[in-house]
């Protein structure tokens, strides 16, 4: 939206312009506008925008006398031209235009982690995936890495899905599931059923943790990992322990594995998507790359021979 402009005030034919008001407000970016009529001032309008860190109030009317300046009109706008309170040159918006806009502008004002949190208590799998998918990180705005490693597209997901549902099984077990963010993404937009194994359940219920979007089954580090069932895949994305992992798959029965993580050794993960590759009875079938350093590796598990 412009900027009111100097260079188009006249002395006799002008929107009359106060002085910038600095008004910060918890160094969020924070902009409305909207219309006051002023009782007994026929025409009189009130234009409020906030444009980073400086307000502007534009008084535009057909009669000015109120102010001292009985003949003050804006100029007219041209044809497609937007003025800060949203009004074209051919006509204004309506009211549901600019409910929508100030909506908007609230949206942009929340972090992203708020925004995900309202999205998965409105059941909005599928608006949160192509949030995610299509965010651009930015200084004020910064991507939330504590709820989720990856940034999965609906395409991944169905991959994955297709995945565990080739091997006749409809059920995925998340080992170090986090959050749980993915799992219920995975759960939500294709409808296989999630289950998420963490540790540190001391931790995951403090005030401190960030929020969970799946219920936990905790683990007990001392003890060994529970057995995951035959009937679900044995998932992990960006482990930090393959040690643990490979007691996971020695316990595990079930026909196949879901390996996310990172695919160089700029970002951490333990197992890596390929380090399963022709070990044991597992057999790759698929990868799917999510990005340029994330991979999805799915594996079967060949069983041998009779005789061998």
């Amino acid at each position: 939206m412009p900027v009111p402009r100097e260079s188009a005030y006249r002395e006799s034919d002008a929107p009359v312009l106060l002085a910038p008001l600095t008004h910060r407000l918890q160094e969020k970016r924070w902009s409305f506008c909207r219309w006051w009529h002023y009782s007994g001032i026929l025409g009189h309008s009130l234009a409020l925008k906030k444009i980073r860190h400086s307000t502007y109030y534009t008084f535009t009317t057909s009669s000015l006398g109120a102010l001292g300046n009985t003949s003050g009109v804006m100029d007219p706008l041209e044809d497609g031209e937007s003025c800060c309170c949203g009004i074209t040159g051919e006509e204004g918006k309506g009211e549901d235009e600019v409910d929508e806009a100030e909506k908007q502008t609230e949206d942009e004002d929340k972090t992203l982690r708020e925004e995900i949190i309202a999205l998965y208590n409105k059941g909005e799998a599928d608006t949160i995936l192509s949030l995610i998918s299509t965010f651009t990180e930015e200084e004020e705005r910064p991507w939330d890495s504590l709820l989720l490693w990856v940034r999965p597209k609906p395409c991944c997901l169905a991959a994955l899905a297709e995945h565990v549902r080739g091997a006749n099984i409809s059920a995925v077990a998340s080992v170090g599931c986090g959050t749980g963010l993915l799992e219920w993404l995975v759960q939500a937009h294709t409808g296989l059923s999630v289950v998420g194994y963490e540790v540190n359940a001391e931790w995951w219920s403090s005030r401190y943790s960030p929020p969970t979007f799946i219920p936990l089954t905790y683990v007990d580090t001392d003890a060994a990992p529970p057995r995951v069932p035959p009937t679900h895949a044995l998932m992990c994305c960006y482990f930090n322990d393959g040690k643990a992992f490979r007691q996971y798959v020695s316990a595990y029965e079930g026909p196949a594995l879901v390996i996310i993580g990172a695919t160089s050794g700029e970002r951490h993960t333990d197992p890596h998507p390929l380090d399963y590759v022709d070990e044991g009875s597992w057999r790759l079938t698929f990868t799917h790359r999510i990005s340029p350093e994330d991979l999805l590796a799915g594996y079967l598990r060949q069983h041998s021979p009779p005789g061998e």
